[in-house]
């Protein structure tokens, strides 16, 4: 039998990535809403790369990911692999956002919010990378 005690210990040392993990499946649920979200000319440079609904399903999906992998995490050796792919992804799409807001409006609250969003990816990236490459020796290791 498995002992959960530690999933409160690892979602406890995960905060940020499990925010962000949240953060992005709802961010991408409410682009997939009937209303439209993006529009004006702010979100130009956005649009021009993806649709609202193809950025949702990228938000969403990304999101889902993330938090599926952080469920798993210390259960299967993989799972920080996962997580790796997860925030790097989540990296470039609020990145995208970022750039897109900068381009038409470099002070904008968008450019600002998103940036910092991405930033928190790249340290949810990072630890994630620490993680697969502890995981990944000890597979060595046991192999």
């Amino acid at each position: 039998m498995m002992d959960h005690a530690d999933d409160l210990g690892l979602f406890h040392r995960r905060k940020l990535e499990v925010f962000l993990a949240i953060a992005t499946t709802v961010f991408g649920v409410f682009l997939l809403m009937p209303p439209v979200s993006l529009r004006g000319a702010s979100a130009y440079a956005v649009l021009s790369l993806c649709t609202e609904d193809t950025w949702g399903a990228l938000f969403a999906s990304t999101g889902v990911t993330h938090i599926l992998a952080l469920v798993v995490n210390n259960h299967r050796w993989w799972s920080p692999l996962i997580r790796v792919y997860a925030s790097g992804v989540t990296i470039a799409v609020y990145a995208s956002f970022a750039f897109g807001f900068m381009l038409h409006d470099p002070a904008s609250t968008g450019s600002c919010t998103y940036a910092l969003l991405a930033f928190g990816a790249g340290i949810s990236w990072y630890w994630a990378i620490v993680d697969s490459i502890s995981a990944l020796r000890l597979k060595a290791l046991l192999a």
